[in-house]
């Protein structure tokens, strides 16, 4: 008697669980706890896309000179293989930080993803509770606040090849001391 009456509720819920997912089909990432101390062995996870890679590799390199180290990885926020979202998981679970170099190139690639990208950055955002945003463009800082990002960096001005601003890697620097004290 008790089981009869309690099928008829577990069909309505499924029945309803599966009219969500076909109506709004959501990035499923693993939940997975916060990061152990002895886990985290990056300051900084750094993503971007290929048209971005001069600014990112160069970014990389000079923070590395500052002793801060960075675990890049190219093309995270296209993740979508249950094997990529394990690499991101993977990755950013070791990094006391998250950041993305965003460019109109950049966005425009997103967008033709959806609202997957944007979810991919909510997971940056939420596993290291800090997502950085090097906006290359008007745009980009115009997005970036929308998507989840905890920090704007207008990069506008520099262009890869040549030594970033000082005050922009302080500024970094500084966000990335206080990710690392929390």
């Amino acid at each position: 008697d008790d089981l009869a009456a309690l099928a008829p509720a577990a069909v309505v819920r499924h029945e309803a669980e599966l009219r969500q997912a076909l109506v709004a089909p959501t990035l499923v990432v693993p939940q997975v706890e916060a990061p152990q101390a002895r886990e985290l062995h990056s300051h900084l996870f750094l993503t971007y896309l290929e048209p971005d890679a001069p600014a990112a590799q160069a970014i990389s390199t000079q923070l590395k000179f500052r002793n801060r180290s960075v675990l890049s990885l190219a093309s995270a926020m296209l993740a979508v293989s249950s094997v990529e979202l394990a690499s991101l998981e993977n990755s950013v679970r070791q990094c006391h930080a998250a950041a993305v170099v965003l460019s109109a190139e950049t966005i425009a690639r997103m967008q033709e993803q959806g609202s997957r990208s944007v979810q991919l950055l909510s997971v940056l955002r939420e596993r290291t509770g800090c997502l950085i945003a090097l906006c290359r463009d008007a745009e980009a800082m115009e997005r970036a606040p929308k998507w989840g990002a905890t920090h704007l960096i207008n990069i506008q001005e520099w262009q890869p090849g040549t030594d970033l601003p000082v005050k922009l890697l302080d500024e970094i620097d500084r966000i990335l001391a206080a990710a690392d004290r929390d």
